[in-house]
């Protein structure tokens, strides 16, 4: 999708791989999404490096 980064991440309670997307201007932050698999909630990470790419880390959320 134009405008969008795709992530595969691994869910931390059900440990499927899920894909995720960040639009490409997003600023770093973190917020709360439920695993589309298991429906847990998982804590989402995102930084942005030099060259604006994004690094999506995922731990459990509670």
């Amino acid at each position: 999708m134009e405008g969008l980064n795709v992530h595969e991440v691994t869910c931390p309670w059900c440990f499927e791989a899920v894909e995720l997307y960040v639009e490409d201007d997003a600023e770093a932050g973190e917020w709360v999404e439920d695993c589309p698999v298991c429906c847990h909630p998982m804590a989402l990470i995102a930084s942005v490096d030099e060259q604006g790419g994004h690094r999506l880390s995922v731990e459990r959320s509670h």
